[in-house]
């Protein structure tokens, strides 16, 4: 039976595989492991060591820390700036200089 670590990292594995728009079968390829080991991780079955933890996250776009980044609660807000900062991490250095000047101005005005 799947301890809680290992239930909370397979969902939050496949919820970043989500995210990234990958199938279990393209991450695995992606990483250099059978289909059937991440299937297995997020099903809790089993965790993969440190390093191939680490592949999956490159592989899905993600910094290895993000996906030991288990939110308290799955809500609609986490599930936004988990792909917030998903989509962020694709773009430019202007762009992102950008869209961190756009988040800044929708701040301000909803403080007023």
């Amino acid at each position: 039976m799947p301890g809680r670590f290992q239930t909370a990292l397979g969902k939050r594995v496949a919820a970043l595989r989500s995210l990234a728009d990958l199938t279990q079968a393209q991450l695995a390829e992606k990483v250099g492991v059978a289909v059937e080991t991440v299937s297995r991780l997020e099903r809790g079955v089993t965790v993969p060591g440190v390093e191939t933890l680490a592949r999956m996250a490159q592989a899905m776009g993600f910094e290895p820390y993000e996906i030991l980044k288990f939110p308290r609660r799955h809500s609609a807000k986490d599930r936004l700036l988990d792909e917030a900062t998903h989509e962020l991490r694709r773009l430019k250095t202007a762009d992102l200089q950008l869209a961190r000047d756009l988040v800044a101005v929708v701040g301000r005005s909803r403080k007023r």
